[in-house]
């Protein structure tokens, strides 16, 4: 009776230790769940509230992370570029979060910012390289090769490259969107600037070739 109670209890416990892991990984998982959404949130305020915030360049940066926010929050920061003149580095932020993002809003706000002339020069350089990275996730076209374009350079890629999909998908010719945007700008845009980095693209994506 004693040796079958003991191996019992040995039994058991072996089991608690098994299960006892489980429960609290579980348990630090959706603490962890909740802070991100809880900064998630905090970071959509910042950017949606229109008005200058010390953590705005912050949650520009930690957007990315979100992808179920990204989407809107990204597309009216390019939607309302003009008003909110961002700063150098807050445009890069909103570069790098928007190519890091997958989402139809996104493409279509900084499509519509690239097409732009009457949006600052570098708004629409900060799109272009977006549109860039939705035709080809590997591309890794920075500031200066747009404004600096060498005609004799490819396009540079990226291995490092892991974007997350928002969540309104991509459209299926997405590719072909940003492509006919390029060759548009290429051939008929008024500023020289936008024209030659349109060229650049057009060129290093091989628009135009049989």
């Amino acid at each position: 009776m004693t040796t079958t109670l003991l191996r019992t209890t040995a039994l058991l416990g072996c089991a608690l230790a098994l299960v006892g892991p489980s429960v609290g990984a579980q348990e630090s998982a959706t603490a962890d769940s909740a802070r991100l959404r809880e900064r998630c949130q905090f970071a959509s305020r910042a950017l949606a509230s229109g008005h200058p915030d010390p953590h705005r360049q912050w949650a520009l940066n930690f957007i990315r992370l979100c992808p179920g926010d990204a989407g809107p929050v990204l597309a009216a920061q390019w939607e309302g570029g003009n008003a909110a003149s961002p700063s150098p580095a807050e445009l890069n932020d909103l570069v790098f979060s928007s190519q890091k993002i997958r989402d139809q809003r996104v493409f279509d706000a900084a499509a519509a910012v690239a097409r732009s002339v009457s949006t600052p020069s570098s708004l629409r350089f900060g799109a272009l390289q977006v549109l860039a990275s939705y035709a080809d996730s590997t591309v890794a076209v920075s500031l200066d090769d747009l404004e600096h374009p060498n005609t004799a350079a490819s396009l540079r890629v990226s291995t490092d490259v892991f974007p997350t999909a928002g969540a309104v998908p991509l459209a299926t010719d997405v590719r072909a969107r940003a492509l006919a945007i390029f060759a548009s700008l290429a051939a008929n845009e008024p500023d020289a600037g936008i024209r030659a980095a349109a060229q650049y693209l057009s060129r290093g994506f091989g628009v135009g070739r049989p």
